[in-house]
């Protein structure tokens, strides 16, 4: 018997083990081919959520509830010599004319054209070019409300503040604006109606609002808090790059910080226009600067008299007499002015 006259036998001989792994095989294979395709299709539709959310953004700087200057993307943008979007994003919610609708947690971004130069497909229409008062709500947002071009909603976009929101002095009134402005357009992917920055499958709901009716609406005109940067190809765009422009360009204002002369005390006077200075802040004011935290509280009373609603100011002691605190002062000590001593009857030594 030759070698091919064997194969035959065995073969025919084991037939059906030989059965079983030919299908083994064939299994195998198709669940592996499957696989390979699911895989490709799951990274293709991933890759396709990222260009939707993100457009050509290659770096994006968000500050949360700090606003910087949005002449800053300018500044930017010729330093790097790249696109540089500046974005207003505040939180609101949005409901249809009847109140049979309503979508909480949306996001409300007053944008330019720069913001659509960043995300928008070539060729998509620039629905931001003639808004007329009007916004313009991403297909999710407007799927939900059941809502189409032309329809009147009711827009209540919560309102920033300086102080934080437990602070007596931030009245319920001023947490939020209402408007009823007209849907102009709806934003699909191409318009760049996806944008966001998280990273979840969850599509985001977007309302497009021009910027400088954002900054004059919301009382920050000129601010923004976030920056988009376009990834370019012909400028390498890192994290590096952009950091050094931003340490070039970045001034006080973007910091919310600003320096006025009190001309009478002969000193500086390095303020903020948040309710604190963050300790990186202070720590770079030149030695010897006096620092000071002035509070509001509720009363001061000696006795049976008091004085409601009042400030309290901690300032640093000083040795060589710039500050109103005595270097020898404990901590059990307070200083009031006249007219609070005259108001309560306070003497010195009173508690």
């Amino acid at each position: 018997m030759n070698w091919w006259g064997l194969v035959k036998k065995s073969l025919s001989f084991y037939w059906r083990t030989n059965l079983g792994v030919l299908l083994a095989v064939a299994v195998s294979t198709a669940v592996l081919t499957g696989a390979l395709v699911v895989g490709d299709s799951v990274r293709y539709s991933l890759m396709m959520m990222v260009r939707a959310r993100l457009g050509s953004t290659q770096l994006a700087l968000v500050s949360q509830n700090r606003f910087f200057t949005s002449v800053l993307a300018d500044e930017l943008s010729a330093q790097l010599n790249v696109t540089v979007a500046p974005v207003l994003r505040l939180r609101g919610l949005i409901a249809t004319s009847d109140d049979t609708r309503v979508a909480n947690k949306i996001e409300v971004l007053g944008v330019d054209e720069r913001f659509f130069r960043v995300g928008s497909a070539q060729g998509a229409e620039p629905f931001w070019s003639d808004w007329s008062g009007g916004i313009a709500l991403n297909e999710p947002l407007a799927e939900r409300l059941g809502v189409a071009a032309g329809d009147e909603v009711k827009l209540r976009i919560e309102k920033p503040g300086m102080m934080p929101r437990e602070v007596p002095l931030t009245p319920d009134s001023d947490l939020s604006v209402l408007f009823r402005p007209t849907v102009k357009a709806i934003a699909g992917i191409p318009q760049f109606g996806r944008f966001g920055l998280q990273a979840d499958q969850i599509a985001p709901l977007n309302v497009f609002v021009p910027l400088r009716w954002l900054q004059e609406n919301m009382g920050h005109q000129g601010h923004a808090n976030m920056l988009l940067a376009a990834a370019s190809e012909t400028e390498e765009l890192t994290v590096e790059r952009a950091n050094a422009a931003i340490k070039k360009r970045w001034q006080l204002a973007d910091a919310g910080l600003n320096i006025r002369t009190l001309s009478r005390q002969k000193v500086y006077e390095v303020r903020s226009s948040r309710v604190f200075m963050d300790q990186s802040q202070s720590e770079t004011v030149p030695d010897g600067a006096i620092g000071i935290l002035t509070y509001f509280v509720n009363e001061l009373r000696v006795g049976d008299r008091a004085t409601p609603y009042s400030t309290v100011a901690a300032m640093t002691p000083a040795a060589n007499g710039s500050s109103l605190i005595p270097a020898d002062m404990r901590d059990d000590e307070i200083l009031i002015n006249q007219w609070l001593a005259d108001d309560v009857g306070a003497r010195v030594g009173d508690s």
